[in-house]
């Protein structure tokens, strides 16, 4: 049993409680530090994306009425809509009043006109829309002007996402050492493109890391009991669904990353492989039951709003075709009713090719670092601790221990079996992949970037003090 690697205990509800406080203490200090939550860059990053949450966050705190006559034109062609009067939405879509700094000023109270039209997004549930809303409501009771609610919104954001990532780092303290954990954090608070999006309302990012930490407290409570409850499965299930209802953007990255605790143990744990490889399927068949859960949410969404199954449904489908290149291929505008060459022209990109443009040399995420150039620093780090470690036994007589390599070599597994999430994205849904570079490179510090460069540093340290104590050890021989 590898019971030690379990982290902060788990067994009663109320030893629980100092460590979540204590999370989202330092997750706003990183809010703070870093200005992720107001930083002027933040502003214009996804700008459009945001405005659709904005839109319905003000639609929450202002209900259109049934009696007003508006214009229901979506622009985001997922299927082919008539003009409606008393349009409501009850289905809670995201939408735009008019266009995006319309929606903006309306919201800041820059402009009191509202807009006859509004543009609907319809390639989702928008529960991040709704439940920003709610807070945002709330807070409007508080007092909160329109401009602080965004920003109490914003801080929110960023608070959450760092103090899930934080609880990672914690994790991976336990399994390599604190001085990678310090590192994964640099990496992750460092990051320019973490950074502007952490607060953005439409991408919501620390949902990303959602199903992940419920899965981390779910393996580490079956290291520390030998068995779980069966209503943790559920939360597994529940935690992907919701972050599904708020986008199916970057799914694969969700719950491979999910799975990673699960793997950790299972390389770790040679004991109990068994167990914990049923675990993690077990949990793989919850979180896939989740993301149905959250397509069939979709679709009746789409079908109430549209009052036609056939027609709800070609809301997926046209979603599913434009961003994948399934049923239609690349000649998507023929079957949509608003042609768009953009989406043509990106399924017609071969996808080994979208693949070489994240995993080669031109997307720099660090500075001058690539994901091709952290591999190559990684087989560098490999070389030198292993190489070292043998040359160190075999010629030089002098014994440095394995155990610590060979320990490190699980968290070696799933550092690199991460990439599979983000790789299956970049493959699948080429199409989106190809056209957003923006937000697609975010998904590989969810964590496989930060993995690889805590495993670098790991390596790193471990063949700085075998060196130094190889040579501390000669001295003392002179």
């Amino acid at each position: 049993m590898i019971s030690s690697l379990s982290g902060p205990s788990t067994e009663k509800g109320h030893r629980s409680i100092p460590y979540i406080i204590l999370l989202l203490f330092l997750g706003f200090l990183c809010s703070v530090i870093t200005g992720a939550w107001s930083s002027e860059e933040a502003q214009n990053y996804q700008r459009d994306s945001e405005a659709y949450v904005i839109g319905r966050i003000y639609e929450v705190e202002h209900p259109i009425s049934g009696s007003r006559r508006v214009r229901y034109n979506n622009l985001m062609p997922e299927g082919v809509y008539e003009e409606t009067d008393n349009f409501t939405n009850r289905s809670g879509f995201l939408f735009w009043y008019r266009d995006v700094e319309t929606t903006y000023n309306l919201y800041t109270g820059a402009t009191s006109e509202v807009p006859s039209i509004v543009n609907v997004y319809t390639s989702q549930s928008a529960l991040h829309g709704t439940v920003q809303g709610i807070i945002a409501l709330l807070f409007k009771y508080l007092g909160f002007s329109p401009t602080a609610r965004l920003s109490a919104l914003y801080l929110l954001n960023t608070t959450l996402l760092f103090a899930l990532f934080i609880n990672l780092c914690f994790w991976v303290k336990d399994l390599i050492g604190p001085l990678p954990a310090v590192f994964l954090l640099l990496v992750f608070t460092q990051s320019e493109i973490v950074l502007i999006s952490a607060r953005n309302l439409y991408w919501v990012p620390w949902t990303f890391l959602l199903p992940f930490t419920v899965c981390l407290f779910i393996a580490k409570l079956a290291a520390r009991r030998g068995n779980i409850s069966r209503w943790l499965y559920f939360a597994a299930a529940i935690s992907v669904m919701l972050r599904c209802m708020c986008g199916f953007e970057f799914v694969t990255v969700v719950l491979v990353t999910a799975e990673l605790p699960f793997l950790y143990y299972f390389f770790a744990d040679s004991e109990n492989r068994k167990k914990w490889f049923f675990l993690s399927l077990k949990i793989a068949i919850a979180m896939v039951a989740g993301f149905i859960a959250a397509i069939l949410i979709w679709a009746a969404q789409s079908i109430w709003m549209t009052g036609d199954p056939a027609e709800g449904l070609m809301v997926l489908i046209t979603v599913i075709a434009k961003r994948t290149g399934a049923i239609w291929g690349s000649d998507v505008s023929a079957h949509i009713g608003s042609p768009n060459a953009m989406y043509d022209s990106s399924l017609a990109v071969s996808r080994f090719s979208v693949l070489a443009e994240y995993f080669g040399l031109d997307v720099r995420l660090l500075g001058s670092i690539t994901v091709g150039r952290l591999l190559l620093l990684l087989i560098c780090s490999l070389l030198l601790a292993w190489g070292f470690a043998y040359l160190c036994k075999r010629f030089f007589h002098y014994k440095i221990s394995f155990t610590t390599l060979q320990g490190n070599l699980p968290f070696l597994g799933i550092s690199l079996l991460s990439f599979i999430g983000p790789a299956a994205w970049y493959f699948l849904v080429s199409g989106h992949s190809h056209i957003h570079h923006g937000v697609c490179e975010l998904v590989l510090f969810f964590p496989s970037v930060p993995f690889l460069i805590g495993e670098i540093t790991f390596l790193f340290s471990y063949f700085c003090r075998s060196l130094q104590s190889y040579l501390s050890d000669r001295r003392s021989l002179m």
